[in-house]
């Protein structure tokens, strides 16, 4: 079974709304970790100013991996897994 995790943003400054600006998804049955940007990180970019973040620096970028580390850190964020 596919697993999906979303990140969201909040523009603390300025609207205080909130933007899903990523995904994280486990590809069973070998595990196949694949994150991405989804359109609302583009859209806080435009109303707000969010840029990418630092590891992540390209909106349309993917990225795949086989294994993932216990603790995965997004620019300034940090997802930690839950078992």
């Amino acid at each position: 079974m596919n697993k999906t995790l979303f990140l969201a943003w909040q523009d603390k400054d300025k609207t205080r709304q909130w933007f899903p600006v990523g995904r994280l998804d486990v590809l069973e049955p070998q595990p196949l970790y694949e994150s991405r940007y989804v359109r609302g990180a583009e859209l806080a970019h435009e109303k707000t100013g969010f840029g990418p973040l630092d590891d992540f620096p390209e909106f349309r970028q993917r990225k795949e991996r086989v294994q993932c580390r216990q603790g995965i850190w997004l620019g300034n964020a940090s997802i930690e897994t839950i078992n």
